[in-house]
């Protein structure tokens, strides 16, 4: 039996003293001899050369239980045997060393002979030494998606067939890990990986989001409030050449002029006049002079085109270089940042495009759109060259107030449709060189230039815009407009409008997998669709074509949209086009948006020339209107009875015998031969014998009746969204607002407006009012009362006069207003009791 490495070292000393003595015997037998050693030919060899595996299995398999795996902790035997004995083959005398110095070994310290050691017995026996000093391993078991370490390790072994490599390679990898779980933990691994960078990526989008959602850090270019409408007289379009880089110049703006302030929300000052100029105006020059050189050579004659493009290249690049200077400044992550720089910039291009349009303005010419370094002006004339003059007039007035800055004529607008900001289209005009006049149309920010919107769409919102910019009566333009709508809407009818035009298209900006909200787009629905049934391959950056489908199902329309094959393949017509939809939702808003600010047309027109209910459309209008009116002009002192009650709703009540209902808009109704009769003294109905005034009581309980549910209408706080895509009816609101009023939640693109304000509820009592004051009604034959009807009419107008005086709306007191201050003011002491007996003096005298 082999002996064991923790049997006790006096039994192996024994062992190895009798084999010294054995050969020394061997040794005095051949001494003296002719040969004193035989050499045999062939050595077997002394060891066999095996990898690591191999090594451990034999080892395991004769040291059983009883050998030890190295965790690293440099386990010694009998405080000589030590493991880092292979160092002496190490190939580097620096490794060497290192490892020495980390078994607690000195460099030059020798082992000692085995002969001279002593057995080592008691507490320092080598059982007691490898149960005190050799930490207990302890089995923890780590799960592959809790350390990302082992995650990383995992994720990138590759199992190598053996025999690849002669030689063995040391690998760093746990203990005991099978090749059958290994490969289990790999996929494990990468599985967690992958989802661990999918949520980086999602992360990442939602703090772009965020980051775009973020509000600016400093002011930017001034957009000026448009004056909607059309224009049909010339317009004048006249903007700054390279404004930011000339506001440099002008100003001397640069990082060795302009310190930065402490605060930095506040602007910095502006470098005095004799400041030398700085490095970015200096810049700024240089390119600006060269590309004035550069359009030298392009006027130059007998150019060939080629070179022509070559000059053409070169100026734009110097234009686009010298323009880029102010984004370096205000972005960010640029190396030349710095954002009180670009702050100041745009406070002066501000301050000069705010100037300018004063400037114009004593003119007596108005300015009706300005946008940054841009101005539209309407001469109200129809003379090519006229405008022109008027052009250089307001330019010469401009430019020579300033050094570097120049303004100019950028163009001529024959017809001008203004919608909001940075939405318009208009009729350019320009000569040619016979001199004849060219119109061209240009589209900035309308619908129809998107792509998001169906070719139908697109194609009645093109031939619409051409009506309205053309050279035509504004009422033949609606009327024509009109006629259009109507035959669209039939070609929809009969089915004679080709299905590609019926297609809308959108561009995933993202894998379909990794839209959240999927549910509520339409295209990513058809990508997953497409890509589960029909084996396409719809990536992030594809565009997805789409129509919207009656499928038999209460969906809304977002989630029954199909792709055109789908439609084309469906079995038994279970797909049909919805009609219905590209009416409402895809031509109406297009058409509304174009003809909104046109007199003579609005939403509800445009919905009865499509076939659709026009209701909510005007009633919307209306509402819009009023709203409208009342924040610009106020409510007008001369308004009509006719124009202050048009929108209320007259008193009704029942009789209390024939069950008919009185309708009553005024005291009297109409009679025969021109005559009125009181309400109350005569029943609706000719049969019945039972006067109004008869059962005064009810009457009155039901005029009660009647103001509360007004009141309780105005507090139910009913709010509808102004878009006509959207007409939401809801209760409640958020925070965020759209032109003052809160956003609308479902469609995010309009507001809210309350279906019933405290002006609806103030004019409905005061009609009812009015309704039961004899002395307001305007007859020119006013039938006798007896006492008692007037007596019951004055019962009426008290009961409304109660309601109304419980309510303070429109109803301004200023003693109540100031009580409170009057009564802080008077506790003052009297060094200023002059001035508080003037205040509410002067107070009282405005009560």
């Amino acid at each position: 039996m082999s002996e064991s490495p923790s049997e006790p070292r006096a039994k192996r000393q024994r062992v190895d003293k009798n084999g010294r003595f054995a050969a020394m015997e061997r040794l005095r037998q051949l001494k003296g001899t002719k040969n004193k050693c035989k050499v045999e030919d062939q050595v077997d060899d002394v060891y066999d050369v095996v990898d690591e595996r191999e090594y451990a299995k034999r080892a395991q398999e004769k040291y059983g239980d009883d050998w030890i795996e190295e965790d690293g902790t440099g386990y010694a035997e009998d405080l000589r045997d030590f493991f880092e004995d292979e160092d002496e083959y190490s190939d580097g005398e620096e490794d060497r060393k290192d490892s020495k110095k980390k078994k607690g070994v000195a460099p030059n310290s020798k082992k000692r002979p085995r002969e001279t050691e002593k057995p080592v017995t008691g507490k320092a026996s080598i059982k007691n030494l490898f149960s005190n000093a050799v930490p207990k391993k302890v089995d923890v078991k780590t799960s592959v998606k809790d350390d990302d370490i082992l995650a990383d390790i995992l994720g990138e072994i590759k199992e190598e067939p053996a025999g690849t490599s002669e030689k063995a390679e040391k690998v760093i990898a746990p203990a005991k890990i099978s090749v059958t779980s290994r490969k289990f933990d790999a996929a494990a691994a990468k599985e967690y990986m992958n989802s661990f960078l999918n949520n980086i990526k999602v992360q990442e989008q939602e703090h772009a989001t965020m980051q775009t959602k973020k509000k600016a850090a400093y002011a930017g270019g001034l957009v000026l409030e448009p004056m909607r409408g059309l224009y049909e007289k010339y317009v004048l379009l006249m903007d700054f050449n390279s404004l930011y880089p000339s506001i440099i110049q002008e100003y001397n703006i640069c990082f060795t002029t302009v310190q930065q302030p402490v605060d930095a929300d506040e602007l910095p000052t502006l470098p005095d006049s004799k400041t030398e100029p700085g490095i970015l105006p200096l810049q700024l020059k240089r390119l600006v002079e060269s590309r004035k050189e550069v359009k030298k050579l392009m006027a130059a004659p007998d150019l060939s085109p080629e070179l022509q493009m070559q000059y053409h290249i070169r100026q734009m690049a110097l234009k686009l270089t010298a323009n880029s200077m102010y984004g370096c400044l205000g972005f960010a992550h640029s190396r030349f940042f710095a954002q009180h720089l670009a702050a100041l910039v745009t406070h002066k291009g501000r301050e000069i495009l705010t100037n300018t349009q004063q400037l114009v303005q004593k003119l007596n010419y108005d300015v009706v759109y300005g946008d940054t370094d841009s101005l539209m002006i309407n001469t109200n004339i129809t003379d090519y060259d006229q405008v022109y003059k008027i052009g250089h007039n307001i330019k010469q007035s401009v430019n020579k107030l300033y050094k570097q800055l120049e303004l100019d004529i950028d163009g001529v607008f024959g017809c001008l449709l203004l919608l909001k900001k940075k939405k318009y289209a208009a009729v350019k005009l320009s000569k040619d060189s016979k001199g004849n006049l060219r119109r061209e149309q240009e589209h900035k920010g309308l619908d129809i230039v998107r792509r998001d919107w169906s070719q139908l769409a697109v194609m009645v919102g093109k031939a619409v815009l051409d009506e309205v910019l053309s050279e035509k009566p504004l009422e033949e333009k609606l009327d024509a407009v009109h006629a259009q709508l109507e035959k669209i809407k039939t070609q929809i009818a009969e089915g004679v409008v080709p299905l590609p035009l019926f297609v809308i298209t959108k561009q995933l900006t993202r894998t379909p997998q990794e839209y959240a909200n999927s549910a509520s787009l339409p295209h990513v629905q058809v990508a997953l669709r497409m890509n589960r049934e029909r084996n396409r391959r719809y990536k992030k950056g594809d565009m997805v074509d789409y129509v919207i489908c009656l499928d038999g199902t209460t969906n809304a329309a977002m989630q029954r949209a199909y792709h055109l094959d789908e439609l084309k393949t469906s079995e038994d017509k279970k797909l049909q086009l919805d009609t219905n939809y590209y009416l409402g939702h895809q031509i109406h808003p297009v058409v509304t948006r174009m003809v909104e600010v046109l007199e003579g047309t609005d939403a509800s027109r445009i919905a009865e020339c499509l076939g659709m209910d026009p209701t909510k459309f005007r009633q919307n209008a209306q509402r819009t209107q009023r709203e409208n009116t009342e924040q610009s002009e106020g409510e007008s002192l001369l308004k009509t009875t006719l124009q202050l009650y048009r929108l209320c709703e007259p008193f009704r009540f029942q009789c209390v015998t024939c069950k008919t209902e009185q309708l009553m808009a005024s005291a009297y109704r109409p009679g025969p031969s021109n005559s009125h009769i009181a309400v109350l003294q005569q029943c609706a109905k000719s049969e019945c014998q039972t006067a109004p005034i008869q059962y005064l009581a009810s009457v009155r309980n039901q005029l009660q009746l009647s103001m509360r549910q007004y009141v309780q209408r105005f507090y139910k706080n009913w709010l509808v969204c102004d878009h006509p895509d959207c007409n939401f009816n809801t209760r409640t609101h958020s925070l965020r607002k759209k032109s003052h009023r809160p956003l609308c939640q479902k469609c995010r693109s309009g507001s809210l407006l309350r279906q019933y304000t405290e002006r609806d509820l103030y004019n409905q009592l005061c009609y009812l009012r009015f309704m039961f004051d004899l002395g307001k009604q305007t007859l020119q034959q006013k039938p006798t009362l007896t006492p008692e009807l007037e007596q019951a009419y004055q019962l009426l107008y008290e009961t409304v006069d109660q309601q109304l005086q419980s309510s303070s709306y429109v109803i301004i007191s200023l003693s109540k207003l100031f009580a409170r201050s009057l009564a802080q003011m008077s506790l003052q002491p009297s060094v200023a009791q002059p001035q508080i007996e003037a205040i509410p003096s002067a107070l009282a005298d405005v009560v």
